[in-house]
């Protein structure tokens, strides 16, 4: 009869500890997500929207209280795409200046 109690109190514990897992794990493949796709962003070239991808990530993973390290992750990568689209503006704001034409010597 003891086990009977013991079963009715595991049964219903562990049917929680499953939702509360559910929906824990959806918080952090939201996050994860976004990096991924941003991931995907930077890696066809579009800059411009891998920023904006990897600034949600970091905002949902500083929301829902991520590890440090998936933090630091994402901001190195802002600073680099950051440093990367502040270069790709200089080359395009002086284009005479990096202008070589056929025929002159350097």
């Amino acid at each position: 009869m003891g086990s009977y109690y013991s079963l009715l109190l595991i049964i219903p514990s562990a049917i929680l500890f499953l939702v509360v897992k559910h929906f824990v794990g959806k918080k952090k493949d939201n996050a994860v997500s976004l990096f991924k796709a941003a991931l995907k962003e930077e890696n066809t070239g579009r800059f411009e929207a891998a920023i904006l991808q990897y600034e949600l990530a970091l905002q949902e993973a500083e929301k829902k209280g991520f590890d440090k390290s998936l933090r630091l992750l994402i901001s190195e990568k802002l600073k680099v795409l950051h440093t990367i689209t502040e270069y790709e503006k200089e080359m395009y704001i002086h284009p005479r200046v990096y202008k070589i034409t056929p025929g002159t010597k350097l």
